[in-house]
């Protein structure tokens, strides 16, 4: 072989091994840049807590009127109808943190009914399924509460807690009309809402 070919073969060698080189050096920067925009994408996403409030009928409010007018041992066993209102209280915490809530309900200024007519009853379920209950406001008349710390808007306290973790919590919510309310008409009516409020 002569020495022109043989240099010409060397020289060949040594392209083809650039080449491969830079071809290695470019899949390694490839690869190293994909995994840091993978890490830093994961570090700029936060959870964040939420509390929810989720309740079977359309929408969050409770009327009552001259029809609902019960004694209180009447009202309490109720488990269904248009004087009961079933919700919940979902919290999403992420870890490390905590979250405080309050549940509010609040009178539509709309009322006609007295608030001192208006009774209500709170029970409380660790399993939504009300077989193991814990009565947290018992027969009391409607009332406007003093001491809201996280509520926007005026009302009465139903119950106050903490999350410090994923959880849920069971409610229902019984309101009617006091047995000695005397009807002025028959379009006599009283309109709660419920709501939440957090610190997050």
């Amino acid at each position: 072989m002569s020495k022109d070919k043989v240099k010409d073969s060397k020289q060949g060698l040594l392209t083809a091994f650039g080449i491969i080189i830079i071809l290695m050096v470019g899949v390694i920067v490839f690869f190293a840049s994909k995994s840091y925009l993978s890490n830093t994408k994961k570090e700029e996403k936060k959870i964040t807590n939420t509390i929810t409030l989720n309740y079977v009928t359309k929408n969050n409010e409770i009327t009552v009127d001259s029809s609902a007018i019960l004694t209180d041992e009447q009202a309490i066993i109720l488990k269904s109808g248009k004087n009961v209102f079933d919700f919940s209280v979902n919290g999403k915490i992420s870890k490390n943190t905590s979250c405080n809530f309050e549940i509010v309900i609040s009178k539509d200024e709309t009322s006609t009914i007295p608030d001192d007519k208006i009774k209500i009853y709170l029970k409380k379920s660790t399993d939504g399924t009300y077989s193991k209950v814990e009565d947290l406001i018992k027969p009391t008349y409607f009332e406007l509460s003093e001491n809201l710390k996280l509520s926007k808007d005026s009302g009465m306290l139903l119950d106050k807690g903490t999350f410090t973790k994923d959880d849920n919590i069971y409610y229902r919510l019984i309101v009617w009309v006091d047995s000695t309310y005397v009807p002025i008409n028959s379009q006599d009516f009283y309109k709660l809402s419920v709501n939440i409020y957090g610190d997050m």
